[in-house]
């Protein structure tokens, strides 16, 4: 988790997709991903060269979870419309 948390920190557009936490994650740890036929991205994530799209988003969810300051302006934006609605439905 630190390598997400890594890419976390240095690129704050990454907090809300996971699919560009996993392009700088390919980026940083394997090579440019423009470069890498889908054969080549393919038979890294079978060789375990990369780890799946699955637990890169995993990982990212976690280190969210524990640390507040990496979440994303999506993860604030729903929680203000849940508070919103709770007021709405709320019984008296």
């Amino acid at each position: 988790m630190n390598r997400i948390e890594s890419i976390l920190r240095d690129h704050p557009n990454a907090r809300d997709s996971d699919e560009r936490v996993v392009w700088y994650y390919v980026a940083r740890y394997y090579g440019d991903p423009s470069e890498l036929s889908a054969q080549d991205l393919l038979t890294a994530m079978h060789l375990r060269n990369i780890p799946r799209f699955e637990y890169i988003s995993r990982a990212r969810r976690k280190v969210q979870e524990k640390q507040e300051g990496l979440r994303g302006e999506t993860y604030f934006g729903r929680k203000k419309k849940g508070a919103e609605m709770k007021n709405i439905f709320r019984v008296n």
